[in-house]
């Protein structure tokens, strides 16, 4: 009997033991599970901070907005927080702010970057090089203005602005509004440039800061803006076709211009397809009022183009948009390096063909009036045959009585005044002369004076 309760005693202590050894391995399994989960969700906020999204478990928004009622007052008077700050619009303060993680000092510390404006507002215009056709009915040049940068921010009151690129770095708030970061404003008033001038002044002619250039060739440019519109350059006549829904229409287009499509039409062209998206609505404060037409100013009109357009190489744009014209200036600047070569040509350079073309018909004319006059000499030899020649001064002609009479040859000597003329007697000895009938042999003496 003692054996068995010193088994069961024995078995009992036993399940004590393993029962303990169980619990405390489910604290331990519980525990790692802890350090699991805190791990997960710590990585999760690291991870979570480089796409700049704020993940609760570092600070819910309700305690942020709170934590930032608090400390308001401590905020410089000149600055304010980008939207108003209410828990309604909360969400798109944490939108526009940036988050970062590192880790220091055995921590890993979250930073929200909170971005605070002053109160000064910008419209920001959007830069595009428009080609701008010579003649509407054949469009073969164009005129442009090349941009400076993309974008142009002009302050409300028309007296500073600032020039970049893209809007990268501007935090987006909603349609009408974004946060950009500017480095360096400049006044319009005492530093202006081209596109500053063009939206503050009242311009007659192109300003002299901006940079004009000229395209010649056949362009076909579709340039995709927002709300469902589209830019077009068309130097040939094309058709673009327009369904909406069932209702089928064509059009012919050239030139430049805009197409606007409705949110159930859909447009075809020849090397494009129009496809509508989402419209939203957006207020523009002010519009632009430009009073010239840069084909009739005095650096872009087609006057420059007529008497060299035989001599350019025309160029041939197609499938890119309007802010690649920006960028493509090597074939902008090709096609004015050649006016430019044109213009400065000396007459002999520029007209050279011309004047090979004379020299050739005036060569041709100087061979065929000596062939004339070699011709006319010819003849009158023959014509006066069997008379004395005469040689610019005088003919002796001396026959003896008899047949075979030999005539004495004289050679005389005539003393000139001056020392450089001298008198030379030629002694020609000719042929027999015939006639109708034959003339013996005879000498004809023939005195001649030569200057020289």
């Amino acid at each position: 009997m003692n054996e068995i309760l010193s088994q069961i005693t024995k078995t009992d202590n036993l399940l004590i033991n393993i029962s303990r050894i169980n619990n405390l391995l489910n604290l331990i399994e519980s525990s790692l599970l802890a350090i699991s989960n805190f791990l997960d969700t710590t990585i999760n906020t690291i991870l979570f901070s480089k796409v700049n999204v704020l993940h609760p478990s570092v600070i819910s928004p309700l305690s942020l907005y709170n934590e930032l009622t608090r400390h308001i007052n401590q905020i410089n008077k000149r600055l304010d927080f980008p939207v108003q700050l209410n828990i309604h619009n909360f969400h798109s303060l944490i939108d526009v702010s940036k988050l970062s993680s590192y880790y220091y000092n055995n921590k890993i510390v979250f930073s929200l970057q909170i971005p605070l404006i002053t109160p000064d507002k910008f419209i920001v215009y959007k830069n595009i090089p428009l080609p701008t056709p010579h003649d509407e009915s054949h469009i073969q040049t164009f005129a442009l203005i090349q941009p400076s940068n993309s974008y142009i921010a002009l302050s409300d009151d028309r007296i500073h602005y600032t020039m970049f690129n893209n809007l990268d770095d501007c935090k987006f708030i909603n349609n009408n509004y974004s946060i950009c970061e500017l480095f360096t404003i400049t006044s319009s008033i005492n530093n202006p440039n081209c596109e500053s001038k063009l939206l503050t002044e009242v311009t007659l002619s192109l300003p002299s800061e901006c940079n004009s250039k000229l395209l010649f060739g056949q362009i076909n440019i579709w340039h995709k803006l927002k709300n469902n519109r589209w830019i077009y350059v068309q130097s040939n006549v094309n058709k673009l076709t327009i369904k909406c829904n069932d209702d089928i229409t064509d059009h012919s287009i050239i030139g430049t211009g805009i197409v606007k499509l409705t949110e159930n039409c859909i447009g075809y062209s020849k090397t494009i397809q129009l496809l509508p998206t989402s419209t939203y609505q957006f207020s523009i404060k002010s519009t632009i009022d430009i009073s010239f037409d840069i084909t009739r100013d005095d650096c872009c009109k087609k006057d420059v183009f007529n008497k060299s357009l035989p001599y350019l190489t025309p160029i041939s744009l197609s499938k890119v948009n309007l802010d690649s014209l920006k960028y493509a200036s090597h074939q902008l600047d090709s096609l004015e390096f050649e006016l430019n070569n044109l213009q400065k040509e000396s007459h002999f350079i520029k007209y050279g063909s011309y004047y090979s073309t004379f020299t050739y018909i005036l060569i041709v004319f100087l061979f065929l009036y000596l062939a004339y006059k070699l011709f006319k000499c010819s003849r009158n030899r023959h014509n006066n045959s069997g008379h004395c020649i005469q040689i610019f001064n005088q003919c002796n002609n001396k026959k003896s009585s008899k047949h075979n009479s030999k005539i004495t040859n004289s050679i005389e000597m005539i003393d000139m005044s001056s020392p450089n003329l001298y008198q030379i007697v030629l002694i020609v000895n000719l042929m027999k002369l015939y006639k109708k009938f034959t003339l013996p042999p005879e000498e004809i003496l023939i005195s001649n004076f030569i200057q020289f």
